[in-house]
């Protein structure tokens, strides 16, 4: 049955007419000391719970408004006491978040403030009851506990969760592994513990899982600590000792390499770049040996990996700052795992952010900062991009393998074994690691300097340059010497590098992919490619008297019918052209044969549209863009190339200065923006003014 209409009015209004107390932080003061003689009483006994009485039967106030008196004891149970051992951290969105009482982070949703969920962030039943008591009175006119009211503390953890603010866990919370403080000085999560060693050599402080600046430091599985300082004084030499006995393509700078990638794995967040280590070797050259050994050493600051997904590996380091091993990292062109994990390796290099929907809607961040090490027989085919992040290492076979002198051969291929003897020497390489930050700052710059005197740019400065002070840092106490640094300039000189042996700017890889093509045209039932016929067309522009080849085709033609074209650029108007013009090959911006040649490759188009060719070899020295070309009938606009990018020993930058066909310096750049249009009928009339004066340049031999 419902009530009458006016009744249910009447019962809003009374609702609105309530003036509810503030609950005061401070639960210890009475917010009822100043309240009306009449409304200050001392709270009637309740047989059911002595946490106070109902206030259901309360008379009017003076202003004719019910008072809802809050009493003494309820109000202590809606503020946390203190000493809490649950900390609550903030909200976002229906999520409150806390560090539960072993200190791990926990989110929970608004619904999900039950009896279970509470006592799993208490851990602690005996507290619950005490702070949150549901009583009754026995006969004999005592108390005695019931159970607790989880309504109370579920209230009392949101209401403090909500004068916090907002909280977003991914730019407040920091896992298990090494940070950098606001002031310089190295942080270093231990799961269960915390020491901050500061920047200027300071003493170490040691901390349990909390909040320190603007960060949390929720509690970790544990981490292996450094050894006592006695104990470390020449660990790094021996590691490197170790990481000699493999028969390495470069023995004089793979195993200096690794030794930097490891420091830098301990180092994790804390440094600015996280170089990528790839050690490459066909069966029997040790590289699972080798990875066992680094596991070994590291132990949880890095994470291993062998037949994972990209999400299993995001979702297993979370938060923490740990290195990751993939061992049988094989190309696979059917799946697209290692691709993944090639983007996931790609972002910690630098420490980018990853973003993922999540199932229920909500952003999901991932940002690893932390080095990456794959082992493989063979790398997969990497563009210049992930090229310059990766230093690769060689393996040679072991077998009829001397290890050089000095050498330590590391024990067999046993983890528990392994990890008896490198456990103990990873803490003492740690020690040397955190007793050496206060003066690694200015052993990165001296080897970022040196590696850009090398020919390096700021990505080959960072990979090798922050490799090479990480092993400084515990192979020396002193600053690096000129010597030294010259030294390792030399050794990894950016021109000839074998891990830049295949980098190539995309410019230029997207020409070459031009070049190499093969068109459909055949000379003798064979196909050649765009850079034959360019070239054929040129040896016949260079030589308009003699027959180059008899059997072919009209090369031009050939060249024309896929959108390309090898001629002078047109001259700017009213400007005279030189006697010898230099040769550009014409691209076409969105001619079909042109697409076709790039399909498949990441240039490829559709339909209509500007090739993304265009944009990428537009940016060749010399290169004009946007000239008008007239091509089969159709208008359309082409990129100029000049030509000494397709012919043999091309000059380093600019053009040859030599006055020969292809090799003249480039026209005024008012030929760049010059939309002059161009055909092959009339193609010599706008080249050149005067006919009788300068021979056609594209009269081909009647037998060409």
């Amino acid at each position: 049955m419902t009530e009458p209409e006016d009744t249910a009015e009447d019962g809003i209004l009374a609702l609105r007419q309530v003036a509810w107390t503030e609950v005061a932080d401070d639960w210890d003061v009475d917010a009822l000391d100043d309240a009306a003689p009449e409304l200050s009483g001392a709270d009637d006994p309740d047989p059911e719970d002595p946490a106070g009485p109902s206030n259901d039967d309360q008379p009017p106030g003076e202003s004719g408004y019910q008072v809802v008196r809050i009493p003494r004891s309820m109000r202590s149970r809606l503020v946390l006491p203190q000493g809490c051992p649950v900390t609550p951290l903030g909200v976002l969105d229906d999520k409150y978040f806390y560090l539960d009482r072993i200190g791990q982070l926990r989110r929970v949703s608004a619904e999900k403030h039950g009896q279970n969920t509470l006592k799993s962030l208490f851990g602690d039943t005996a507290y619950l009851l005490l702070n949150w008591p549901r009583a009754k009175q026995t006969d004999d006119g005592t108390w005695e506990a019931t159970g607790w009211r989880p309504e109370e503390c579920g209230s009392a953890l949101m209401d403090s969760c909500m004068r916090k603010g907002v909280f977003d866990p991914d730019e407040r919370v920091r896992g298990a592994g090494a940070w950098t403080g606001a002031a310089g000085e190295l942080i270093i999560h231990f799961g269960k513990g915390l020491g901050v060693w500061p920047a200027d050599g300071g003493p170490v402080q040691w901390f349990e899982p909390c909040e320190i600046g603007d960060w949390i430091y929720p509690t970790r599985p544990i981490m292996p600590l450094p050894a006592k300082a006695d104990t470390a004084i020449g660990a790094g030499a021996e590691v490197l000792s170790y990481f000699r006995s493999w028969n390495w393509g470069r023995p004089d700078v793979d195993p200096q390499l690794l030794l930097g990638w490891l420091v830098a794995a301990f180092l994790g967040a804390s440094l600015k770049w996280h170089p990528l280590y790839w050690s490459v070797g066909d069966r029997g050259s040790g590289k699972s040996t080798l990875l066992l050994m680094i596991y070994c050493l590291l132990g949880k600051f890095m994470l291993k990996i062998e037949n994972a997904s990209s999400a299993y590996i995001y979702q297993k380091v979370g938060r923490d700052s740990r290195a990751v091993g993939i061992d049988e990292a094989e190309p696979d062109e059917e799946s697209s795992r290692q691709k993944q994990q090639l983007e996931l390796a790609r972002a910690a290099a630098s420490g980018a952010s990853i973003g993922r929907g999540g199932a229920d809607g909500t952003p999901v961040e991932f940002t690893q900062r932390a080095p990456w090490l794959f082992c493989s027989i063979n790398m997969p085919p990497l563009n210049g991009a992930d090229l310059s992040r990766i230093a690769v290492g060689a393996l040679g076979l072991l077998e009829e393998f001397t290890p050089p002198e000095g050498a330590t051969v590391p024990p067999e291929e046993n983890e528990a074994v392994m990890a008896r003897v490198m456990a103990p020497l990873g803490r003492r390489l740690l020690r040397q690691i955190v007793d050496g930050w206060g003066r690694f700052p200015a052993v990165l710059k001296a080897y970022r300097q040196a590696m850009k005197e090398a020919g390096h740019g700021g990505r080959g400065a960072d990979l090798f340059g922050t490799q090479l002070a990480c092993a400084h840092l515990v192979l020396s106490d002193a600053m690096p010497t000129e010597q030294e640094l010259r030294m390792w300039g030399e050794r990894l000189k950016a021109s000839e590098l074998a891990e830049l042996s295949n980098d190539l700017a995309t410019n230029k890889a997207c020409l070459l992919h031009l070049q190499s093509s093969l068109l459909d045209a055949k000379k003798g039932g064979q196909s050649y490619t765009v850079g034959y016929w360019v070239t054929k067309l040129v040896e016949n522009l260079s030589n308009p008297a003699e027959a180059v080849d008899s059997a072919a085709k009209d090369v031009r033609d050939i060249l024309r019918a896929h959108g390309l074209d090898v001629r002078p650029a047109p001259a700017p108007k009213g400007e005279k052209p030189p006697l010898h013009p230099p040769l550009y090959l014409w691209v076409a911006n969105r001619h079909q044969g042109v697409a076709r040649i790039f399909d498949g490759s990441a240039w490829k188009t559709r339909s209509g549209a500007a090739g993304p060719w265009t944009r990428q070899i537009a940016t060749l020295p010399g290169a004009l863009a946007n000239v008008s070309f007239f091509v089969d009938g159709a208008q359309d606009k082409a990129v100029l190339v000049p030509i000494h990018y397709c012919q043999e020993s091309p000059p380093d930058g600019g053009q040859d200065d030599a006055s020969v066909a292809g090799g003249s310096p480039a026209p005024s750049p008012v030929a760049h923006t010059q939309a002059v249009e161009a055909s092959h009928r009339s193609a010599t009339d706008t080249a050149f003014a005067d006919r009788a004066m300068t021979p056609d340049p594209f009269s081909l031999s009647e037998d060409f």
